[in-house]
């Protein structure tokens, strides 16, 4: 028999397999190892003396501490609350007791309760003196001191009743005014937001007023300065036409002038040249006279100077009248100039104001249109803003009304809870004076059991409440004609 180790075997596999029997092996051991370390780490998680396991009980036992903590404090939480409870139960009640003490029915219940026990131990008192009346002197006067002593106890007793009752009442009454100042400033608060919510509205709705305001202002303001820029334009225009004809009329008064002027210097000079005419005339007939007187042998030779200066003077006018005529047609010439030229800027200005016309007229056709565009999105957005208004407006008278629905509903719920607590608290109050009337203490007091009776039975639906004359005396249990016994 041949007896093989592990390595031979190892060794004789890889010769046989090479090296993946290797691998595997490997492979195989390694899982070996991983399954024995899981077998160990479960084992060793349910033992307790390693540090895990202290470490893993320690927080078990916090975790218990922990929740039988939490449930003490449940259970102290929930006596408290009970307490509590109890507590405000009791004090609720008292109040209760209070304010159903207060009301007026019953302190008028109490105040009759009262008289009708005093006035009933005032007839014991009574019957107790008629029947002790024989005793002697000492035993009415100790009794009398002692009834006064009894008296003055009882005195101070309801004195002490009284003020605590009062105190009570003054407590009661402060809780109610406090309760009644918080539901006084709830209502405040809200009726101050509802004002201050219609405030914001109204502000909004004055600042979309102001703003269109504002707009409309600026267009007027716009609407004004054009209609200042064209009474501007206007007024320039006036004044260019009033400068043109006054440069036209100016022009022609200077050519007017320069021709009157002309025609006067034509004027002068005949004038002058007749009178040179006249003078040389005058001068040569004197000269003749003179001449003829002296020498009638130069008649034929001043005859002929004459005759020579008439043929001189004759060239001269001839000369003179072309000279006229040549100055005439220049003149002409210069008017047909200046008339021309006259025109010609005449023209040119008409031109040139028609086309300043037209620029013009385009320009204010531009702006008309663009006032037309803006007004047709200044009318746009209004009925935006209108419509948005209406429908805000609108939301808002709706929650209104619904919030009138509302309160009338809650109203009527106020007032129908209001009218089966006064009906609980007649039934209440019918119920205690029964009991009190019905009570072992009351049961000797004949005027309480006939006040409850009276006060309980039912009336008529159309009786009237009379009011009977009620003798004081007999009221309070004094006899007529015993007023001096009882003084004396």
């Amino acid at each position: 028999m041949l007896v093989v180790s592990a390595v031979e075997l190892k060794q004789l596999s890889q010769q046989i397999n090479g090296t993946a029997q290797g691998m595997a092996v490997q492979e195989a051991l390694r899982a070996d190892r991983e399954e024995r370390h899981r077998l160990s780490r479960e084992r060793v998680t349910h033992w307790d003396n390693t540090i895990l396991g202290q470490r893993r009980k320690k927080l078990h036992a916090r975790n218990e501490r922990i929740a039988q903590e939490e449930l003490l404090r449940k259970e102290a939480d929930k006596i408290h609350a009970e307490e509590e409870s109890e507590r405000r139960k009791a004090v609720i009640d008292r109040a209760k007791s209070m304010q159903y003490n207060n009301q007026d029915p019953v302190r008028a219940f109490h105040s009759r309760v009262l008289l009708y026990q005093v006035l009933q131990e005032r007839d014991l008192q009574l019957a107790m003196k008629r029947t002790h009346a024989s005793n002697g002197s000492d035993v009415a006067a100790r009794e009398r001191i002692e009834g006064e002593a009894r008296r003055a106890a009882e005195m101070h007793a309801d004195a002490m009743k009284s003020a605590a009752a009062r105190v009570k009442r003054l407590s009661l009454a402060k809780d109610q005014m406090g309760q009644v100042t918080e539901k006084l400033v709830g209502e405040m608060e809200a009726r101050h937001a509802l004002l201050v919510e219609q405030a914001e509205l109204v502000r909004k709705d004055e600042e979309h007023r102001n703003e269109v305001a504002q707009k409309e202002q600026q267009k007027y303001e716009e609407r004004l300065a054009f209609r200042e820029q064209l009474s501007r334009l206007k007024m320039e225009k006036q004044k260019r036409w009033a400068e043109e004809k006054a440069r036209s009329e100016e022009e022609d008064e200077r050519i007017e002038a320069w021709v009157l002027r002309k025609a006067k210097q034509v004027e002068i000079k005949k004038n002058i040249e007749k009178k040179w005419f006249e003078e040389a005339l005058v001068h040569r007939e004197q000269i003749g006279l003179m001449q003829q007187k002296i020498c009638n042998d130069h008649d034929a030779k001043v005859e002929e100077q004459v005759k020579k200066a008439m043929i001189l003077k004759e060239g001269k006018a001839q000369h003179d009248e072309i000279m006229k005529h040549e100055r005439k047609e220049q003149r002409i010439k210069e008017l047909n100039y200046y008339y021309d030229e006259f025109v010609k800027r005449k023209e040119e200005n008409v031109r040139i104001e028609q086309e300043q016309e037209r620029a013009l007229l385009d320009g204010y056709n531009r702006i008309k249109d663009e006032a037309l565009a803006e007004q047709m999105e200044r009318k746009s957005n209004l009925l935006i803003t209108g419509k948005s208004l209406q429908s805000h407006h609108r939301a808002q008278v709706e929650r209104f009304k619904l919030k009138k629905q509302i309160e009338h509903r809650e109203q009527l719920e106020c007032d129908q809870e209001r009218a089966a607590a006064l009906f609980k608290e007649d039934n209440d109050l019918e119920e205690y004076m029964k009991s009190v009337a019905n009570a072992p203490w009351a049961a000797g007091n004949r005027r309480l059991k006939e006040f409850v009776d009276v006060t309980l039975s039912p009336k008529k639906p159309n009786q009237r409440v009379t009011r009977q004359q009620v003798n004081t005396k007999e009221r309070l249990g004094f006899i007529p004609g015993d007023s001096k016994t009882l003084c004396k």
